[in-house]
């Protein structure tokens, strides 16, 4: 293993940051006009950039950040993880026809809040699988924020009997 500012490096190769008060980067890739790649004095690192603004900055004329599976049955998936949700952004492997669809998924709720399937585009809100190009499962409010009224769909009996009331 070898050790740059470290005499028992634990890794094939290890860079250890011990002077607090440096504010130059801990780790460079290109020059002092051009990063393409830095680790800044507070961790965060720089794609593109050499003052990345964020834990992880990518900077270019046309930048991509691709996430993918690594497999037939692999999900790619993205966690947006805060205090009481996790949203996930998937695009889901679960087999046969629903199979690489686009999903955000809510933890709190164990459920899919919005899915887009990959093979007519038609987006479910409330449900995994929607028939329609627009298909919202549950209570539905269509708001005038002019007026000040709406539409709202209620379900009004437990026989799932709709109407469609204005307010």
């Amino acid at each position: 293993n070898v050790g740059v500012g470290t005499s028992s490096p634990w890794a094939k190769f290890s860079l250890s940051y011990t002077d607090a008060t440096e504010t130059g980067p801990r780790f460079l890739v290109g020059s002092s006009t051009v990063s393409d790649l830095i680790v800044d004095s507070l961790g965060n690192i720089g794609i593109g950039t050499s003052s990345p603004a964020s834990l992880l900055h990518v900077y270019g004329s046309n930048p991509i950040l691709k996430v993918e599976g690594s497999g037939g049955s692999a999900s790619a998936k993205v966690d947006l993880v805060g205090t009481y949700t996790t949203w996930s952004l998937e695009n889901q492997y679960v087999g046969g026809s629903e199979n690489d669809n686009f999903r955000i998924y809510n933890s709190s709720t164990a459920s899919n809040a919005l899915t887009i399937t990959r093979n007519a585009n038609l987006v479910g809100i409330g449900t995994s699988t929607p028939a329609a190009l627009l298909h919202v499962a549950g209570n539905t409010r269509i708001d005038n924020t002019t007026a000040g009224s709406y539409f709202q769909f209620e379900t009004l009996h437990g026989d799932g009997r709709q109407r469609l009331q204005h307010y």
